[in-house]
Parts: structure tokens; sequence; C-alpha cells
């Protein structure tokens, strides 16, 4: 299941297929394009609470959340689930987060009923890149 990882995950897109909020997040966290193909992020060392609230947030766009932040131990190659939006029903999705779900294979009856789609049991590497991105948008 492509839900949750390590440090560094996304590394395995590239600086030019991100979208705008995630180049924009990494950026925040320190990365350049040069940087973003390296081994180690500049804040690696660095636990969940020594970021600052603006990096907390954007390590929250590429992914992570304290957990998976504060552990470097997975061999996962994908980002953690934040979960943001799991509360809310379809209709509040706002229109960015509606069509990743979508791109996911969601509808309103899925995403409603808490159903999953045929996508959850994908390894994080069998999924399309545009399905990744929508994956980090959730």
């Amino acid at each position: 299941m492509f839900c949750c990882g390590k440090k560094k995950t996304m590394s395995k897109t590239a600086w030019n297929d991100m979208t705008d909020e995630v180049r924009q997040a990494a950026i925040t966290l320190g990365y350049t394009e040069q940087t973003w193909e390296s081994d180690e992020g500049p804040l690696d060392d660095k636990m969940w609470n020594e970021l600052q609230p603006k990096q907390q947030q954007a390590a929250i766009v590429l992914g992570y959340n304290e957990t998976s932040w504060n552990d470097d131990s997975s061999d996962d190659d994908e980002p953690a689930s934040t979960g943001k939006y799991d509360h809310l029903y379809w209709k509040a999705l706002p229109d960015e987060v509606r069509k990743a779900a979508e791109t996911l294979g969601y509808d309103k009856k899925k995403w409603n009923n808490d159903l999953g789609t045929n996508l959850d049991e994908n390894d994080w590497d069998e999924l399309t890149e545009e399905q990744k991105n929508a994956a980090r948008v959730l």
C-alpha cells in the first residue's frame, strides 16, 4: 500500500515533474533542483520539533507527519499519508483534493463511505507519476 514512508522519499519525483505546491514545499525545506537528487536533505538530521512551523507545514505537503519525519528506519519509498482530509465529506473537499482523489479512483460514494479503490493495494512503485502526485495531495 502506498501510505507510509521515510524522509527523502519524494526523491524519485523529478524536480520538473513536481506540482508548484510540492516544489515550494521542497524549497522551504532547503532543497534546490541540484540538491533534490542527493542522498541527504538539508534538514534530515532535525527532529520534527526542531523544525520551524513553516518547515513542518512543508513537510506535510511532501507527505510527512511527525512520526514519519522522525522515523528514518523505514525502507519504503513512499510518503506517509497525512490523512488531513479523511474527516471531510466529498462535497467539502477542496477542488484540488477532489481531483487528486478522482485520479486515485475515488468518487463521492467511495470517499464518503471509506470504501477505498482498486489502487489501495498497489505498491508505490506500481503507481503512475500522476497517481503518485495525487497521493501526495491526499
